[in-house]
């Protein structure tokens, strides 16, 4: 895993956890809110859905990322790794306050023993990502995009004549029997007369 996957990975996680917050603070604070005026029951409906897409494509992120961690760990080589973060260590550590050299600590964790530490870290990572991975697709059972963004019936003409605006609806008039050509008889495409 290079500096980019890192970088990657902890851009998606903030965004995913700002999407979370946001979409559950939104879910929370609209199940409280409670309206007589119909305006607002739609209103408020189509940003709950909005709310949870929002909140799914958060544990989404999340669950994405967490594969990738997941398969990094899976191909990497944990004793290079290990090792590697061995020979890395600091001259002294800190313990309670008080410095303690690292020669100390090299006699009472052995590098196998670095190893053998750093192994079980690694699988105690790849367990809790598993078992969170089976919560967070149990969690994104929510309403597809396509349904969350359509607005229910007549909101979008109450939320216009709730502005004082008018809505247009357009609508593609259906093909006059001149307009249609059929394929001629021979097969040969049509000439342009001109």
């Amino acid at each position: 895993m290079d500096i980019n996957n890192v970088l990657t990975i902890a851009v998606s996680v903030i965004v995913a956890g700002v999407l979370i917050t946001v979409g559950y603070g939104l879910i929370q604070l609209i199940d409280r809110t409670k309206t007589s005026n119909p305006l607002q029951s739609d209103v408020l409906h189509a940003l709950r859905e909005f709310a949870k897409e929002a909140y799914a494509a958060g544990l989404s992120m999340v669950l994405v990322q967490e594969q990738t961690i997941s398969q990094d760990l899976q191909t990497a080589n944990i004793k290079a790794i290990a090792d590697r973060y061995y020979t890395l260590l600091p001259d002294t550590i800190m313990i309670a306050g008080k410095p303690i050299p690292l020669s100390i600590i090299k006699v009472l964790v052995s590098q196998d023993n670095w190893e053998i530490l750093v192994a079980d870290v690694a699988h105690e990572i790849e367990a809790r990502i598993s078992r969170n991975q089976t919560w967070l697709q149990s969690q994104l059972t929510l309403t597809p995009v396509s349904q969350a963004l359509s607005m229910p019936p007549g909101l979008l003409q109450a939320l216009a004549n709730a502005a004082g605006q008018q809505v247009i609806t357009v609508q593609q008039p259906p093909p006059t029997p001149d307009a249609v050509q059929s394929p001629p008889v021979d097969g040969n495409l049509p000439t342009n007369p001109s």
